[in-house]
């Protein structure tokens, strides 16, 4: 269900938009949450950011990865620059989130820093005006990557994919630093997701792999480290006690997450030789 103030033309280029890319989420994500229906949202389109502003300063929550005002409702504005513009950059980072806590809320709760933060800056600049996405580079991201390649200062792949959200976050003062890790996992998640990645024996299928690898490991975690928390949360009477016990919940898994990553690691990454990765990190960075 739409609810829109914006003109005709934008309201359907939203509705097509937004239905678009909950449909490539499902062929690129699906198995995340086998057999799991997905809400269709509802699209609060404003007409301009002043309106959307006035309207989410009552009532936002705060969502998984961002915030959102209630779990199936979307807010946007009409974008002065048009299409291409912010506006749509951000209604993206909302369906992908909306989509997953659909799907699987157990990953995105858990979801690490890299991936979270990669997923986010491949799709938002996603266009779905036909049903094959255009992704829009961020050139911005492009020649930071490229400039911290020059300098020498870059993370490998290898050390992102163990990398903790402590870690992550560690720029040591540096707002470069804070850009470059930006930059990278745009770069790794964009080449995951790309048909590029299929042509490179070690990327083909790999983001599938690892995620699945993931979803079990977090399991198997949540029943070792978090099983009584999780028993409570299936008997929550209301959703007070819900949020309370996911906060308890993402608690418990935090403190665990380097041997999350790691297990996960392992079982993605085990038959993988110095060779594999140096192969992998050139198909990853041909496209630059």
């Amino acid at each position: 269900m739409a609810l829109s103030n914006a003109d005709d033309k934008w309201t359907q280029r939203v509705i097509a938009h937004v239905n678009n890319m909950l449909d490539w989420l499902e062929v690129q994500f699906g198995y995340v949450g086998p057999g799991e229906y997905v809400r269709m949202p509802i699209v609060r389109i404003c007409k301009t950011s002043d309106e959307r502003d006035s309207f989410l300063r009552g009532v936002s929550t705060g969502g998984g990865w961002g915030w959102s005002t209630s779990d199936a409702e979307l807010v946007t504005c009409m974008d002065d620059t048009g299409w291409t513009g912010r506006e749509v950059d951000l209604l993206n980072r909302q369906v992908i989130d909306y989509w997953f806590r659909e799907k699987n809320v157990d990953l995105l709760i858990s979801m690490p820093d890299w991936l979270q933060s990669g997923l986010y800056e491949a799709v938002e600049g996603a266009r779905m005006d036909g049903r094959k996405p255009e992704f829009k580079r961020d050139f911005y991201n492009m020649e930071t990557f490229r400039e911290a390649e020059r300098a020498g200062t870059l993370t490998e792949p290898k050390a992102l994919f163990v990398m903790t959200a402590e870690d992550f976050h560690d720029f040591q003062g540096s707002a470069a630093g804070f850009w470059n890790r930006r930059a990278e996992c745009q770069l790794l998640v964009s080449f995951l997701i790309s048909d590029e990645a299929k042509r490179v024996r070690q990327a083909k299928g790999l983001l599938q792999d690892y995620m699945t690898n993931l979803i079990a490991v977090l399991d198997e975690a949540e029943e070792e480290f978090a099983g009584d928390l999780k028993k409570k949360l299936v008997g929550a009477e209301d959703e007070e006690e819900e949020k309370r016990i996911v906060t308890e919940l993402r608690s418990a898994m935090r403190k665990r997450e380097k041997t999350i990553l790691e297990r996960t690691f392992e079982r993605s990454f085990a038959k993988w030789s110095d060779r594999d990765w140096d192969s992998f990190t050139k198909g990853m960075r041909a496209g630059l």
